[in-house]
């Protein structure tokens, strides 16, 4: 893997990044900011791919809200013994 790809520098130091992938990091970051229900950077109609990513944004959050309480099978037989094996002891 270029040195580039893996710490963002070259052997001539830091390498630069053309206006398309400024954008396109850009664009990234503001789709990490609106996932976590921050303001983005810049006006929302200069990054379309935020209104895609909005959808997906939404359908993640509530699969995780749904998903928040369930434990696999292996989580909740260690959940189970330790409820047995602690009693009242244990901390929630």
């Amino acid at each position: 893997m270029p040195l580039k790809d893996q710490i963002g520098f070259t052997k001539n130091g830091p390498a630069l990044a053309s206006p398309d992938e400024v954008n396109r990091l850009r664009e990234f970051v503001n789709l990490k900011l609106a996932a976590r229900g921050f303001p983005i950077v810049g006006k929302e109609s200069d990054y379309p791919f935020l209104d895609l990513g909005r959808s997906l944004i939404a359908s993640f959050q509530e699969k995780t809200r749904l998903l928040s309480d369930y434990l696999c099978p292996a989580d909740a037989a260690i959940d189970a013994y330790l409820h047995d094996y602690l009693g009242e002891e244990i901390i929630n």
